[in-house]
């Protein structure tokens, strides 16, 4: 697959979730008390993660060099080219797993 084609994928699946789920289901806790409940349930989680509310991640997905700014999509932690993608993760009161949100992280442009 071309890395055209990946930067396509990830930019229309990228704008669905955030079309159709963002809203829905990715409510950070605004209040004191719903930031209680978030902590609490990453206290529960399989894997604790005490006091936190969210959890970010990211990692780089490599793709085929492309024509411009070649430079921009140059990793320092692989070899090659590549896209970093951010996975955002928030508890919500009624859902035993967390939601993910994939989102294209512009760290070199």
């Amino acid at each position: 697959m071309s890395q055209k084609s990946v930067s396509r994928v990830v930019h229309a699946v990228t704008e669905a979730i955030n079309e159709k789920l963002l809203r829905k289901y990715i409510k950070f806790p605004m209040t004191p008390e719903g930031r209680r409940a978030a902590k609490a349930k990453f206290r529960k989680a399989p894997q604790p993660f005490p006091d936190a509310i969210g959890a970010i991640d990211c990692t780089h997905i490599k793709i085929l060099a492309p024509k411009l700014h070649e430079e921009a999509y140059v990793s320092g932690h692989h070899e090659g080219h590549s896209l970093n993608v951010q996975v955002v993760s928030l508890i919500f009161s009624s859902y035993c797993l967390p939601i993910y949100l994939l989102v294209k992280f512009q760290e070199r442009c």
